[in-house]
């Protein structure tokens, strides 16, 4: 099933990233390399630290970040 899975996302056409809550980065898909122009090697195993400044404007980054600390300390995001 999870042999599945990758399968699926490796082939989606659109960006698809997959980041732990310590917020490194586990997955790039080619939709992401494609989109962003950074191969799997580059990103994977870096922060979102490193990531979110260099593809979402600052007022974002901050909010995401705040999401994922709340989601490490089990609480829920969004509405």
């Amino acid at each position: 099933m999870r042999a599945l899975l990758g399968l699926a996302v490796e082939s989606y056409d659109d960006l698809f990233c997959c980041v732990a809550l310590d917020g490194t980065v586990l997955t790039w898909n080619s939709g992401a390399e494609r989109m962003l122009g950074w191969s799997a090697e580059e990103v994977v195993g870096k922060p979102t630290s490193w990531l979110l400044p260099r593809i979402m404007p600052p007022e974002i980054v901050g909010l995401e970040h705040s999401n994922n600390s709340a989601a490490m300390r089990g609480e829920k995001v969004g509405p």
